[in-house]
């Protein structure tokens, strides 16, 4: 069976231990994507932590949409991450809208008709360690494009949280500097501080 990965207008298939990228084709197989942090609601809160594990996802439908900002004519498709403590639960909940999936992914099912799996940017690092063979430990992992930018904070693992931080756009003004150059010097020095000349530029 083939595995396909939609991205920037192509697609990506794994074939005989190999990926290989291609213009968008209709091809029969495991169909996936990514959607970007911009595009999520992400709300938390606290639930007792006396609710019974099989009644949490209940209960926290109940508070995202009655004292979160979700509104009860739209349809959402959710993911919680519940931390117990002594007294609570943490909750993270992260939405997004139904017809906003569909627009985002609206040129591949034209195509696809249908995606089998889609994956928040945020999340896909805790493949890295299978990938990569690593021990997880204390992980951050910071993404940026032209479009958002945000860090993914991992505990042997297990993903802790996610937090929006300035686009290269926003970083390049910042330093009075173009895209490119901003790009070149993030290749170059990355985010380690005695890699840059003053602390105020790091």
């Amino acid at each position: 069976m083939k595995f396909i990965y939609l991205s920037e207008n192509k697609q990506y298939v794994l074939e005989n231990d190999r990926v290989v990228k291609k213009d968008l084709s209709y091809e029969k197989g495991v169909v996936s994507a990514c959607i970007g942090y911009k595009n999520i609601l992400n709300i938390t809160f606290k639930l007792p932590r006396d609710i019974e594990e099989d009644m949490l996802e209940i209960e926290a439908d109940e508070y995202v949409y009655n004292q979160g900002t979700l509104d009860y004519n739209k349809e959402y498709k959710i993911n919680y991450i519940f931390k117990p403590y002594e007294d609570y639960y943490m909750v993270e909940a992260y939405a997004i809208q139904t017809d906003k999936l569909e627009k985002e992914f609206e040129k591949y099912l034209k195509i696809f008709k249908y995606i089998d799996f889609i994956f928040a940017k945020p999340f896909v690092y805790k493949a890295y360690y299978d990938i990569a063979s690593v021990i997880p430990k204390y992980d951050i992992f910071i993404y940026m494009d032209n479009n958002e930018a945000f860090l993914s904070c991992f505990a042997n693992g297990k993903f802790v949280f996610v937090k929006s931080l300035s686009k290269i756009e926003s970083l390049a003004k910042q330093l009075d500097k173009t895209i490119d150059e901003t790009i070149k010097i993030l290749n170059e020095k990355g985010l380690i501080k005695e890699n840059y000349e003053d602390e105020e530029t790091f």
